[in-house]
């Protein structure tokens, strides 16, 4: 997986806030809307970044219980 100083200045951007949005437990929209960004791109970015291996892939939010 690559580093975050291997990012490019764009990438850096968009994974600094698609970080923040996780640690916030915000949704994309409503992180979006808080920070004048365009939901699209938070999204394109996300996709983008998991593409390339520099963002892990999405956990499931269900949990199995016995």
């Amino acid at each position: 997986m690559s580093t975050v100083s291997s990012l490019s200045p764009r990438q850096q951007f968009w994974a600094e806030h698609l970080r923040q949005c996780t640690e916030r437990g915000q949704s994309l929209a409503a992180y979006a809307a808080a920070h004048r960004l365009k939901v699209g791109g938070l999204y394109e970015a996300k996709s983008r970044l998991r593409r390339h291996g520099l963002r892990p892939a999405a956990a499931s939010r269900f949990v199995r219980v016995h």
